[in-house]
């Protein structure tokens, strides 16, 4: 209750919703009739009545969907860069940062590596008892 007084339980009304009881007072739409009372919905549960300032608009967060339209607005950029530049900004990397670890280069010795498949395996696949790539299929 919002005056965080305990009224006698005549002067409060139960949200058949989430069984809170509400002074009377306290409300600011009373219900009309006996049977409204008996369907009270809470403010809370309705969202009526609830006076209350719009929530503050995060100007950090206006800036980043600014900066993502500006992004998808460029003409002279791929789609690839254009998901590369918004991947960036979503994980706070600076403009600058081009050359540094993990933006999606692989070097020429690791592309071969990857292409020949055993490469790829012997990297994540490795037998649980001798810690090598098995020489056979494997099947349970």
């Amino acid at each position: 209750m919002r005056c965080k007084v305990k009224p006698p339980e005549e002067a409060t009304l139960t949200c058949v919703t989430c069984a809170t009881p509400w002074h009377v007072v306290c409300l600011t739409v009373v219900p009309e009739t006996m049977a409204s009372a008996l369907k009270f919905v809470c403010p809370d549960c309705s969202g009526d009545g609830l006076d209350g300032a719009p929530a503050p608009v995060d100007s950090e967060k206006k800036d980043l969907f600014t900066r993502i339209r500006e992004i998808e607005a460029d003409d002279s950029l791929s789609e690839k860069e254009k998901a590369r530049k918004r991947q960036q900004l979503l994980s706070g990397r600076v403009e600058g940062d081009e050359g540094s670890k993990g933006n999606g280069d692989i070097s020429e010795e690791k592309e071969e590596k990857v292409s020949d498949i055993l490469g790829v395996l012997g990297e994540s696949f490795k037998c649980a008892y001798c810690m090598e790539l098995p020489e056979r299929p494997v099947t349970v």
